[in-house]
């Protein structure tokens, strides 16, 4: 099938040839029901993807867990944020010819229940696919910036940055966190 998809494919007045890939997941065996047989060809579908585009991929049971286990992390991520797990380290950021800090990157990690304290590498990626990175880059600045208010009350003037992801970033309402996380604080814009 994917050999036949490499044909290119000309259509009566609409110009150049055209190519085409295709990415399939393919399932076989013995299952309770069509159901079944169609969420590991899915399974499979989304593997083939993953290893980029004109691919094609046999199921195997370990891609169910997987995803059985990717599911569980993304309903533990949910619920992390209110439970607050979440915590933010301090980077400091030199200046290499004073050799002085010149401020600080504000780092999350999150303390979960069972794994103990994941770096972001282990739950970004999946925030992001989820959409949960909005949520979560929102405390992130309210954190950073209340830590920053309480360091300047306390004499210790300093700058901190923040990532933040592009979905953060091209969100319509991405000022209004910044701005309100920044009232919340007691910083003010013009801090």
């Amino acid at each position: 099938m994917i050999e036949a998809m490499h044909n290119p494919v000309e259509l009566d007045g609409f110009g150049p040839r055209f190519f085409s890939t295709a990415s399939i997941g393919v399932a076989f065996g013995r299952y309770a029901t069509p159901d079944d047989l169609l969420r590991d060809a899915q399974l499979a579908l989304y593997s083939a993807k993953a290893a980029g585009k004109d691919h094609y991929t046999l199921f195997n049971a370990n891609m169910r867990t997987v995803i059985e286990s990717r599911a569980v992390l993304e309903d533990e991520l949910n619920t992390a944020l209110q439970g607050k797990q979440f915590f933010l380290l301090y980077q400091p950021i030199y200046d290499l010819s004073t050799r002085k800090v010149v401020g600080l990157e504000a780092l999350i990690r999150w303390v979960h229940p069972k794994q103990g304290v994941l770096p972001p590498g282990d739950f970004i990626p999946l925030a992001e696919e989820s959409g949960q990175i909005v949520p979560i880059g929102r405390w992130v600045l309210e954190e950073a910036c209340s830590r920053a208010a309480a360091w300047n009350v306390a004499g210790h003037r300093v700058g901190i940055s923040v990532q933040v992801s592009a979905s953060q970033l091209n969100r319509d309402g991405f000022v209004t966190d910044v701005r309100r996380a920044l009232q919340q604080s007691g910083i003010g814009i013009g801090y």
